[in-house]
């Protein structure tokens, strides 16, 4: 069993993922990565996300992120 957390931001295309953290039934982390979202960001939310516009420079894009979640 794996639970998970996402953290979303605003951006002219609505919100959008930055953050996917997942942990198994033991509480150990399975996986905590950035996404780049598309699209223009509007608001960081850096107040509730603690991320800011340098973060996600290198940030692996979503279709990217969502391949290595359907592999675990």
């Amino acid at each position: 069993m794996l639970a998970f957390d996402v953290q979303r931001v605003l951006t002219q295309k609505g919100e959008r993922v930055v953050r996917i953290t997942i942990v198994n039934f033991f509480g150990n982390l399975v996986l905590d990565t950035l996404v780049k979202p598309w699209g223009k960001v509007l608001d960081y939310r850096e107040s509730i996300t603690n991320i800011r516009k340098q973060d996600l420079l290198h940030a692996p894009s979503f279709p990217k992120v969502v391949q290595i979640v359907s592999e675990l």
